[in-house]
């Protein structure tokens, strides 16, 4: 089986670009795990303490608070209030739930997230599958804004690539490695008319078809932290521990506690006690260094981290003694809520698109297009008390909800919500009526 020559250049194109991302890919991976290599200029710092030094992992911190407010709540149809059954199961069925965790996070730490969808061969619900960004790129036609195709790589332990999957607008062609070269093993036509991969793009810019880390405004804070921290931990083994002057000694002085000589004399430094003979002899300790400066530029770079990420300094680890009330936490999370928002809108047209795709292959039908929306959870901090009480006053005490309403407002599912009223109309009809209740109680009299 062979590709096509625009299928071969294709191919080649997107196993370039590939190759090409890894670096960059494999730096912003470093900084959210606190792995990134933090450089000095040597001339205080020593080469030998570089092994030593760690950064204040700010970047897993920004990137994972944003993730934790993404929460999917309900899968909706254009038009309707209620959420789609077959599109939840869907969801479901593919543990969605928790692999879009993965694909926020990519969209964060890389700038892009690639989901593909593929028709089960057991004939049951659609394959939504999360793909590594890392091993994957798709081209955009950028007069028609449709995608062209899209390449995924598998690679083995040792990090060898020897499977590759093309996806075309009418098939999906598995591709090996064989002999050193790459040979096309199985074609299967699908007939969608378009690419099952949805790639979603964080922070892209108009007429360019690439993502942008969410770390790009935080890694060079993150790195000039990790210098101060590592001269830090240079201080804290040096000029903050108290020196000792030692004048008018002898040599016969320095015997351990057999009165044998004591051959390396510095090892002395660390005794407990010390014992002079000479009249002469003066023992001097110098206080050790104040490091307040260095905890004042943590605080300082803390500050500017959270100016251009969004996150309240609280979450830095510089805390106040008194936690904030419940107004000031709404009010220092005012940037960090919108930018949940914006990522959000981004996410949640790509699961929309995906779960177009799936419903094309169970129905061959495409009616669903740019009808599926999703409503996420209030990425804010609750305060449910106090969203009760202004609605209360709105409306001077009066019901604006229904039990449904209601249920649905607390967050529960919809299976969860049928559940329970079902178990209210059971409990209602089980109840003795009033009036039947107050005969039977005269009749006992």
């Amino acid at each position: 089986m062979q590709l096509t020559p625009d299928e071969d250049a294709l191919m080649r194109r997107l196993f370039t670009k590939i190759q090409r991302q890894k670096p960059e890919d494999r730096k912003n991976l470093d900084y959210y795990r606190g792995l990134q290599n933090i450089g000095n200029l040597g001339i205080s710092v020593p080469p030998d303490v570089q092994p030593f030094a760690f950064p204040l992992n700010w970047c897993r911190t920004y990137i994972d608070v944003l993730e934790e407010r993404m929460d999917v709540r309900l899968i909706l149809r254009q038009g309707t209030g209620v959420e789609d059954v077959e599109l939840r199961r869907d969801w479901e069925a593919n543990d969605l739930g928790t692999e879009s965790q993965m694909a926020h996070r990519d969209l964060l730490v890389y700038g892009r997230a690639f989901i593909s969808v593929a028709a089960d061969p057991a004939g049951g619900r659609p394959r939504i599958r999360v793909e590594s960004p890392v091993d994957m790129a798709a081209e955009v036609d950028s007069l028609t804004r449709e995608m062209v195709g899209a390449l995924r790589l598998y690679r083995d332990e040792l990090g060898y690539a020897d499977h590759m999957t093309l996806y075309l607008p009418d098939s999906t062609v598995m591709i090996d490695r064989k002999a050193g070269k790459w040979d096309a093993v199985q074609r299967i036509k699908h007939g969608l008319g378009r690419v099952p991969v949805v790639m979603m793009l964080n922070r892209r810019q108009t007429g360019r078809w690439t993502g942008e880390t969410q770390l790009s405004d935080l890694r060079p804070i993150v790195d000039m932290c990790g210098r101060v921290m590592m001269g830090l931990q240079l201080a804290m083994e040096t000029i903050a521990t108290p020196q000792k002057i030692a004048s008018g000694m002898k040599k016969e002085d320095f015997v351990d506690s057999d009165g044998k000589p004591i051959k390396d004399v510095w090892e002395t430094y660390l005794g407990a006690v010390w014992a002079l003979s000479s009249t002469d002899a003066k023992v001097t300790q110098l206080p050790g260094a104040d490091l307040k400066n260095f905890h004042d530029t943590v605080r300082m770079l803390a500050e500017q981290a959270s100016t251009v990420t969004g996150l309240p300094v609280r979450m830095m680890g510089q805390s106040s003694a008194n936690p904030p009330a419940e107004g000031a936490i709404r009010a220092d999370e005012s940037r960090l809520v919108r930018q949940v928002e914006r990522v959000n809108s981004v996410a949640g047209a790509g699961w929309a698109w995906a779960l177009g795709i799936a419903e094309r292959i169970r129905t061959r039908s495409w009616d669903s297009d740019g009808l599926i929306s999703l409503e996420w959870h209030n990425p804010g901090t609750p305060t449910v008390a106090q969203r009760a009480d202004y609605i209360q006053k709105l409306t001077g005490g009066l019901p604006v909800l229904s039990q449904r309403g209601g249920m649905n407002e607390i967050g529960w599912s919809q299976p969860r919500i049928d559940q329970e009223l079902k178990w209210m109309a059971g409990e209602n009809e089980d109840a003795v009526p009033a009036e039947e209740d107050r005969k039977l109680t005269r009749e006992a009299v």
